[in-house]
Order: C-alpha cells, then sequence, then structure tokens
C-alpha cells in the first residue's frame, strides 16, 4: 500500500500571507511509511494491498507516516487524514488512536507487535500500554469517496516531541458485523497525510521590518 503525505504551507509576512504548498508522496519503497491490517483469525497481517475495517472490531489498520519536515519554529494549524474508501458495505465510524508500540510492519500481527513481543492485549487493544485511551481523532464511513479525519491535536504532539510517533491503530466498532475497504491495491487513491502550518517570523526579522517601516513613515512625513 502507497501512503501520501501532503503539506500545504502558510509563510507569515507583515501585512501580507504568501501561500506555499508542497505535495510529496510518501512511499513505502522508500521506506517512508508503514501500514498494516490485522485480522483476528490466523494471526492474519495484510500490508501488500487493500486495507479493512469491521467485522465486530476484528478487522484493524495500523497507519505510520514519517513526519514531514516543516521550518524550524513553524506552527501546525491542522492535520488530517485523507482516506478513500473503496467498498462501503456497512455504515460505521473508527475511531483512531495513538500507538504506544514501536511496531513492526514486517511482523506485527493479531498477537504481536513484533517478533516475539506480544501486545498486552490480542489486538493491541490494551488501553494505555499498546494504544492510548484518547481518541485521535474519528472516520465516518458512509459511502465510497473520499473522507477526512482530523487528527490536529495528535500530531502536534508528534510535531513537537512530546510523545513518540508510533503511527496509529483505527479501531471499528463491535456492534457492527459487515466491513468496508479503505485504500487501492492499485495505488491511485491512498491514505494521505495534509498539513497546514504558518511560519513565525524570527524577533530579529520582526525588529528589522518594523525599523523599516518606521523609517518609510518617517520619510513619507
Amino acid at each position: 500500500m502507497k501512503l501520501m503525505w501532503t503539506c500545504v504551507g502558510l509563510l507569515a509576512t507583515i501585512g501580507a500571507a504568501q501561500g506555499d504548498v508542497i505535495n510529496v508522496p510518501l512511499l513505502e519503497s522508500l521506506g517512508n511509511a508503514d501500514d498494516a491490517n490485522l485480522r483476528i483469525s490466523n494471526d492474519y497481517n495484510d500490508n501488500t494491498g487493500d486495507m479493512f475495517v469491521g467485522e465486530s472490531g476484528n478487522l484493524e489498520v495500523l497507519l505510520r507516516f514519517n513526519l514531514p519536515t516543516l521550518p524550524a519554529g513553524a506552527v501546525v494549524d491542522n492535520a488530517r487524514l485523507e482516506i478513500y474508501v473503496t467498498q462501503a458495505n456497512t455504515p460505521l465510524t473508527v475511531s483512531a488512536h495513538a500507538l504506544l508500540r514501536n511496531w513492526s510492519e514486517a511482523t506485527v500481527n493479531w498477537s504481536n507487535y513484533s517478533a516475539g513481543n506480544p501486545w498486552t492485549t490480542a489486538g493491541g487493544l490494551g488501553v494505555g500500554t499498546d494504544h492510548e485511551g484518547a481518541v485521535a481523532g474519528t472516520l465516518s464511513i458512509t459511502t465510497t469517496g473520499y473522507t477526512n479525519m482530523d487528527i490536529t491535536t495528535q500530531y502536534q504532539q508528534w510535531h513537537t516531541g512530546a510523545e513518540a510517533n508510533n503511527g496509529l491503530i483505527l479501531l471499528s466498532p463491535s456492534n457492527v458485523a459487515g466491513f468496508n475497504r479503505i485504500g487501492d491495491i492499485n495505488g491511485g487513491a491512498n491514505p494521505v497525510l495534509v498539513v497546514e502550518y504558518h511560519e513565525v517570523p524570527e524577533p530579529a526579522s520582526l525588529a528589522v521590518l518594523g525599523l523599516a517601516g518606521l523609517l518609510i513613515r518617517r520619510r513619507r512625513a
């Protein structure tokens, strides 16, 4: 599964704002992203094709993006996941939680987060040990097409280094028996991380700009 992130930068200036847009694909082939689809039966893990959620909580998705490098002092205004639903069999709401385990894409499964290292609770369901109890974002699946999940607060924790970036686990409600498919095995519509930020001018830069403005006003006077 190919993953992608997009950065939208807003450069703060005095009296005007200059937009800056960066579109960068984040590909597993470059070692820049991890994903896994876990299923309770047979310790199933598929990280090569489409991803499924549902089946009374017995299908889970793990996602981890390498964070884009932002300018020093950049402030994150918004971060969201854009996920394409390719098959919507049953309406459901998926909740995302920050993972607390440094899982391995190659060896993670329902029992272990890496080879020989078991989850506290199978399926990574240990609250406070395998994943955080707080909900990082929710994803409502009702039809096919793109849908968004706001993860701004969680992303800010990763960006500032307050929390390690172990990615997210997408959990489905236990009372919904159907399943839905997200992503595109042909790489046409894969999860996208969109980050919006702005740069804060250095104090020295503000002082120079302020002095320049003062001189201009004096000359006009």
